[in-house]
């Protein structure tokens, strides 16, 4: 199936309806005025979805290289091991780095909008955008630093 938002232009060009081309068969009427303007306004939404996603994912990228540049500057120059400050900022610029790659693939895949739908009406869902995003850091840092120990100490790595 071509992308929604060729719909339009694969109907005009072959001077068929939407739903020929979505049933697969040849009908001998011309394109409805309604159902081609049903078929603009999913197209648009389709390219309003895709440029929500890039902006996102822009976002995500944008944090992680700063955090990547952050934890390179500081182990580079071992200052992580004689500040215990830097040493934590550290940690967690390398934390935010693998959770920047994880939500990039769970966004560019879908997968985390179809987790925020199933989880919409949680009891999570009261609370202010900034709790849920502070929990959500928390969380992740904390998941992160137990996967960075299980390397260490288990792995060797």
């Amino acid at each position: 199936m071509p992308d929604i938002s060729l719909l339009i232009e694969i109907a005009d060009f072959f001077d068929v309806s939407i739903p020929e081309i979505i049933n697969g068969e040849r009908k001998s009427e011309k394109m409805d005025e309604e159902v081609k303007e049903v078929a603009e306004k999913l197209s648009d939404y389709a390219d309003a979805e895709k440029v929500n996603i890039i902006k996102e994912i822009r976002k995500l990228s944008i944090g992680g290289v700063i955090a990547l540049i952050a934890y390179f500057i500081i182990d580079t120059t071992g200052t992580a091991s004689q500040n215990i400050i830097l040493g934590k900022i550290s940690l967690y610029c390398e934390t935010l780095v693998y959770v920047t790659v994880i939500m990039i693939a769970l966004y560019s895949t879908g997968l985390l909008s179809k987790i925020q739908r199933k989880n919409k009406n949680t009891r999570f869902d009261g609370l202010p955008k900034a709790v849920r995003m502070f929990t959500a850091v928390v969380v992740a840092f904390a998941v992160a630093v137990v996967l960075k120990l299980f390397l260490v100490r288990f792995l060797g790595l």
